[in-house]
């Protein structure tokens, strides 16, 4: 199955922004049109489509088709619980609040960023930093610009805006804001603007973008596992700004949902919370000793059908704990025989 938005350059990315919004944005602002709805249930999920006996402008269904109202496989649903295609004109209250807790959320994390790195300012330097770290830093500029796109996206959603009007500016969003972090960066004497790593914002923005366009993707979900070093027996960054770059305390993943990937005849012979995760980490970052890579391949779980349904938050949070790893059984490879943990990355384990 070939992805229509493939990535060419920077410029076709941003190309790829506007272009979608100038379509989907009219579409999200035809919300008063009354859509009849069916229900259709499976043992686990309901969902609502739009009925066969609508007769919406044309304009607006071009975006109302089943697989919209679903994201890997399952219900998408929004910071209000919502798994509706029935797109509103949101209120004066809703867009205030939407965007007070959106702004909220930015204005929190530069100011953790801002008293760890920003508070010597400098002149605007450019420093290529790709070693840094052992490139474990670009895996973690890869998970930013998703996970801040996603942020954006799912604030967008709850105020009314379509599905794919809010991915699209929900990828922007991100990418602005890791980009003005990258530029605070350059104007810290301690610090610089990275290429490499503007350009792993970039792959997490796009990548984010990307799964509402090419259905497959949706199957590979990045994750974060921090915990840190000391309660693994690992030795801790000694000049840590904060968690954020606590390298000896992180580890990115990506975990694969096999049971999207299967045929249909052979979903009924795999467990459907049943993940495969690969895992990137380093450790003695920043400590007496030589750093180290460690390579990972586990398992990991769909906690959307694992853990139990609820009120209309918890359903946003257990959707949202997907870019979160969970501590589970895994083999690590680094400078040393591989190793069987039975909950990575905790002792004891098993040779």
């Amino acid at each position: 199955m070939t992805c229509p938005y493939a990535p060419r350059s920077f410029r076709h990315f941003f190309l790829v922004l506007l272009d979608a919004a100038l379509i989907t944005i009219p579409m999200a602002r035809l919300t008063a049109y009354p859509l009849p709805l069916m229900e259709h249930s499976d043992s686990t999920h309901s969902t609502a489509y739009p009925t066969s006996s609508s007769s919406p402008p044309p304009l607006r269904t071009v975006i109302l088709y089943p697989s919209m109202l679903t994201f890997g496989g399952y219900p998408r649903v929004t910071l209000t619980g919502d798994i509706s295609i029935t797109y509103r004109s949101p209120s004066t209250w809703t867009l205030t609040a939407i965007g007070a807790a959106y702004a909220g959320t930015l204005i929190a994390v530069h100011l953790i960023q801002h008293n760890a790195w920003w508070k010597v300012p400098g002149p605007f330097q450019v420093v290529e930093d790709w070693n840094y770290a052992l490139q474990v830093d670009k895996a973690g500029h890869i998970y930013g610009g998703y996970l801040m796109s996603y942020l954006g996206g799912e604030f967008l959603l709850a105020a009314g805006m379509d599905i794919r009007a809010a991915a699209t500016w929900g990828a922007l969003l991100g990418l602005l804001y890791q980009t003005y972090v990258e530029v605070e960066d350059g104007f810290s004497r301690d610090w610089g603007f990275s290429p490499t790593d503007a350009a792993a914002n970039f792959i997490g923005a796009y990548w984010y973008l990307a799964q509402h366009y090419c259905r497959p993707l949706q199957a590979f979900q990045p994750r974060w596992q921090y915990i840190p070093a000391r309660w693994t027996g690992d030795l801790p960054r000694r000049h840590s700004g904060t968690f954020i770059d606590d390298y000896n305390s992180s580890t990115f993943w990506l975990a694969i949902d096999v049971y999207q990937l299967l045929p249909a005849e052979w979903q009924r012979y795999y467990p459907p919370w049943l993940m495969v995760a690969l895992g990137y980490g380093v450790r003695n970052v920043d400590t007496e000793l030589p750093k180290t890579r460690r390579m990972m391949l586990g398992i990991d779980y769909n906690l959307r059908l694992l853990l139990p349904d609820g009120p209309p938050i918890w359903k946003w949070l257990r959707q949202s704990l997907a870019l979160l790893k969970l501590p589970a059984p895994a083999i690590e490879l680094g400078p040393h025989p591989p190793r069987l943990f039975l909950l990575y990355p905790f002792r004891p384990r098993l040779r």
